[in-house]
């Protein structure tokens, strides 16, 4: 059985949309981590210029610690769970200028005249040239991104 052109911009595209969601994933964590450990940094120089007070309550600090290794193992379980199929998506878009173009269109959220400027062509040359490049993702990702309900 012939799949048709457009199911299969329909699939490809919600692949992309997949990986793209699994990089902002992935960044998500990575900005939480930062942001909390920021957030442990400034406590901790907050309390050490205070005068010494026996009753001061440093439970924070323990907390903040537990989080912190919380956070950061989510991050890390993330990366890990997401860096391979990312990877194999990149490598996967990345066999033909067309499919790159495509990669860098939807997955980087350049503009076609980006894309344009990134492969020496004319942003709209760029984006119907881009077409040739739906066959082969299709054919090389996952199965379970070829049906068209998994799609979008």
């Amino acid at each position: 059985m012939t799949t048709s052109v457009e199911v299969m911009r329909i699939c490809v595209l919600g692949y992309l949309n997949h990986i793209r969601a699994i990089l902002a994933d992935m960044q998500e964590a990575t900005d939480a981590y930062e942001e909390h450990v920021a957030s442990m940094q400034r406590m901790t120089a907050t309390i050490s210029d205070m005068p010494h007070d026996p009753n001061l309550n440093t439970d924070a600090i323990p907390n903040m610690v537990i989080k912190m290794h919380e956070l950061l193992e989510d991050a890390i379980t993330s990366r890990d769970n997401y860096q391979k199929e990312v990877m194999r998506a990149r490598s996967i878009c990345h066999v033909t200028m067309e499919a790159a173009m495509l990669w860098a269109h939807f997955v980087e959220r350049k503009t076609w005249r980006e894309v344009g400027v990134q492969f020496g062509y004319d942003g709209s040359y760029c984006c119907s040239l881009s077409r040739r490049g739906y066959e082969p993702i299709y054919t090389a990702m996952p199965e379970s991104f070829k049906h068209m309900e998994n799609a979008l």
